[in-house]
C-alpha cells in the first residue's frame, strides 16, 4: 500500500501538515493559500478572505482552531475519493479501498459516509502545538504516507473526525464559497458555520495506528466507498461494497 512519492511532494505536505515552522510560532493564526490563487490561471477560483474581515471573525470566535471553506462541487469526502480515483486517476483504487476499510473499522460506516469535504487550497489554522487541530494535521501527514494517498483533501476530513469530540466540535468552522463575488480573489467571512462533523468514538490513536492499518487489508461487511448505481453515486452506508465500481 505505501506509494513512492517525490521528495518535493513529501516536503510540501510536511510543511502544510506535518509541523508548524518555528518562524511561525509567534503568530496566533496562519492563513494557508495555495500559490495558484495568485496566478492568472486560478482554475479553482480560490476566494481569499480580506484580512480585516478575517481578523474580525477571529476576534469574535477566540476558540476557533480551524477554518475551512466549503468545496465548490462536492459535499462529502467519499465523493472526492471517487472523483480523484476515477476521473483524475490521482489515487490508486487499492489504496483508497484500503483507506476506506481502515476508516470504517475506526469510525463506522455512517460517520465515514457523512463526513463533509473541505477545500484544502485555503484554510486558517490556529498556531498551537497542544491543540487538537495540530494533532489532526499531524495525523493527515502520517496517513498520507502510510496509506499511499496523494490528495490531502481525501484525508483531512477523516483526521478532523478522529479528533472531533465535545471539546473540539465548536472550534472548527466551514465557510461558504461565493464565486459570484465581483473580484474572485477577495471574499468576506459571511455565514460561516460549525460543520456537521459526526462525533468520533473516544480514541487517542492516529489514523495510521497498526490496528486500523491492519484493517485496511481485511474484508469488511460494510465499506463506505461510494458505489455508482445507474450513473448516481450512492453512499456506501447500508451497502456491502468493498470495492470501487469504475464508471
Amino acid at each position: 500500500m505505501p506509494r513512492k512519492m517525490s521528495a518535493g511532494w513529501t516536503l510540501t505536505k510536511y510543511f502544510k501538515f506535518g509541523h508548524i515552522p518555528i518562524v511561525l510560532r509567534s503568530y496566533e493564526y496562519v492563513l494557508h493559500v495555495d500559490s495558484s490563487a495568485f496566478t492568472a490561471r486560478n482554475h479553482n477560483n480560490y476566494i481569499v478572505p480580506e484580512l480585516l474581515q478575517l481578523s474580525k471573525f477571529l476576534l469574535h470566535h477566540r476558540a476557533a482552531e480551524l477554518i475551512f471553506w466549503k468545496h465548490p462541487a462536492r459535499t462529502y469526502a467519499i465523493e472526492e475519493w471517487v472523483r480523484t480515483t476515477h476521473r483524475f486517476r490521482l489515487e490508486r483504487i487499492q489504496n483508497i479501498r484500503g483507506f476506506a476499510r481502515a476508516m470504517t473499522y475506526r469510525f463506522g460506516c455512517t460517520a465515514v459516509s457523512t463526513v463533509p469535504l473541505f477545500e484544502m487550497g485555503l484554510f486558517v489554522r490556529k498556531v498551537c502545538v497542544h491543540c487538537k487541530s495540530y494533532l489532526a494535521f499531524i495525523d493527515t501527514f502520517r496517513a498520507l504516507l502510510a496509506y499511499g494517498l496523494r490528495r490531502d483533501q481525501n484525508v483531512v476530513p477523516l483526521a478532523v473526525l478522529g479528533r472531533h469530540d465535545t471539546t473540539f466540535r465548536d472550534r472548527v468552522f466551514c465557510c461558504p464559497k461565493d464565486s459570484r463575488l465581483p473580484v474572485p480573489e477577495q471574499g468576506q467571512m459571511m455565514n460561516c458555520i460549525v460543520p456537521p462533523i459526526p462525533l468520533a468514538k473516544e480514541s487517542n490513536a492516529s489514523l495510521d495506528d497498526p490496528a486500523f492499518f491492519k484493517a485496511a487489508e481485511a474484508s469488511l461487511d460494510c465499506c463506505p466507498v461510494p458505489i455508482k448505481i445507474k450513473g448516481r453515486i450512492v453512499n456506501g452506508t447500508g451497502y456491502c461494497g468493498s470495492h470501487i465500481v469504475l464508471p
